[in-house]
């Protein structure tokens, strides 16, 4: 689910001013062109003139118009993240809150504010307009000539299959295929990139083509001869061998090395905060305060952007302590406000940076939700959503670990996560769980309109990896 702004007092008199669209640099918008999303005269006060007493303010003159233009980074409910051309970026605050619609990451952001409401990276906002950008057109336009099979089968990002993977391809048009350590085992570089042209030559719309390369336990290519001298040591390890410093120009050569295989998403940087040996995350996080994994986060995400890699942000809402949940069911007994004041952290650093993609554990946190896995959770994801401002891709962790087979039957599984608010599951029965998901929207218990809004976010997030032109 995403925010559309609600502009209250125009609706109920049915008329918008006329005004003409301001330069955006990222590209004009058509005469024709209206904003999806508008908030006029909602300006919220700034410190500064908060400050000012009932008789200052009555002698002030009106001041002068300033604007900004941009992409939106995140849209939480009443503050927008939004990124200049040249890179800078702003935090715009304004009154009316955010009601849940469509918003899209990298739509084009156009902000007035009076002379004086900025300060510094803040802006107190008279008026925010929101235009489609061009990797949103460019996916309403690829999904206004899909079927419904083809639109669900973007929505798995699947594990790639161990034998006819060009030919499952071909079949089902999934939105990306996962490589795990038997993907890279028998393989040189050119025979992997040779293998991977063929799954994408299968594809309609190019896949999404995934690996787990963390460093340290999780690595899937480097610990192989054929690939890397040196498997990639964990983030916990560089960083305590040479800082972040040494820590990011390792990661940056990591990069070099999947580019260089065609592989567009790394399914890192862990986000979780951990720092006892006990815990089952404690060798995958950085081990650091909740202030440097933010740090380490945010840099990280600027490193894959820098590099056109698509980077995934994990596990929401935070692992903390808790057990494996590849055998088993989690429980998580934290206050809300223990995620707020800590978890949450890295994952707004990273989402205020531009991450495409946050990946939900199936650990039950019950302080929104006592029932379900947070992978399975609509109130959950309402937080990722509301609270954190997220307006990308929302993957599942893999549907098939033991959390979500002890909590459901397969069938079950892909049609709830749909349903919770997910973009893309993460899944290894594809030819169970997809034709569910295709039935359960055909029964009407679930809207196509729920499967299009996802499709857009995956299209959108191909684009932006230049996948899509």
């Amino acid at each position: 689910m995403l925010f559309l702004g609600l502009l209250c007092t125009l609706t109920a008199c049915g008329q918008i001013p006329e005004e003409e669209n301001s330069p955006s640099s990222f590209g004009p918008a058509s005469e024709e062109a209206e904003p999806s999303f508008l908030i006029v005269e909602s300006k919220t006060e700034s410190p500064a003139s908060s400050a000012a007493s009932p008789e200052e303010s009555r002698n002030l003159l009106p001041e002068k118009e300033e604007h900004i233009s941009g992409e939106l980074l995140y849209a939480a409910e009443t503050v927008l993240g939004v990124r200049e051309a040249q890179g800078k970026t702003y935090e715009v605050h304004f009154k009316e809150p955010l009601r849940e619609e469509e918003i899209f990451y990298g739509s084009r952001v156009e902000v007035t504010y009076e002379e004086g409401e900025r300060k510094g990276e803040k802006i107190w906002a008279k008026k925010v307009e929101l235009f489609p950008g061009e990797a949103q057109a460019a996916a309403e336009l690829l999904l206004s000539a899909m079927t419904l099979e083809e639109k669900v089968a973007q929505l798995f990002f699947v594990r790639c299959p161990k034998q006819m993977g060009e030919e499952e391809a071909a079949a089902w048009q999934f939105g990306g295929y996962l490589l795990f350590d038997r993907d890279f085992r028998e393989e040189t570089p050119e025979s992997l990139e040779e293998k991977l042209r063929g799954y994408q030559a299968a594809s309609k719309i190019p896949l999404l083509i995934g690996v787990d390369e963390e460093g340290g336990e999780v690595v899937r290519v480097s610990d192989k001869p054929a690939f890397c001298e040196e498997a990639y040591w964990s983030p916990r390890q560089l960083y305590g061998e040479g800082g972040m410093d040494l820590l990011l120009t390792i990661e940056e050569d990591k990069l070099r090395l999947l580019s260089s295989l065609d592989i567009t998403v790394n399914f890192a940087p862990v986000c979780d905060i951990s720092c006892s040996p006990d815990d089952f995350m404690y060798s995958r996080s950085l081990g650091e305060s909740a202030d440097v994994t933010s740090e380490f986060v945010r840099r990280m995400v600027r490193l894959y952007g820098e590099n056109e890699m698509g980077c995934v942000l994990k596990h929401f809402p935070g692992y903390g302590n808790n057990a494996d949940t590849h055998t088993g069911i989690a429980q998580d007994q934290r206050p809300f406000s223990e995620f707020r004041e800590k978890d949450f952290l890295p994952f707004s650093a990273g989402i205020e940076e531009g991450a495409g993609c946050v990946l939900v554990s199936h650990n039950i946190v019950s302080c929104k939700d006592s029932q379900r896995p947070a992978s399975l959770s609509e109130e959950w994801h309402r937080v990722l959503r509301e609270e954190l401002g997220f307006s990308g891709c929302i993957l599942t962790d893999d549907l098939s670990m033991g959390a979500i087979s002890d909590f459901c039957d397969n069938e079950s599984a892909a049609v709830e996560a749909v349903k919770a608010g997910n973009d893309m599951l993460c899944c290894t029965d594809y030819s169970v769980q997809l034709p569910a998901v295709i039935e359960a929207v055909k029964a009407g218990e679930i809207p196509e309109s729920r499967i299009e809004e996802s499709v857009k976010r995956v299209l959108i997030w191909k684009f932006q990896l230049g996948l899509l032109s």
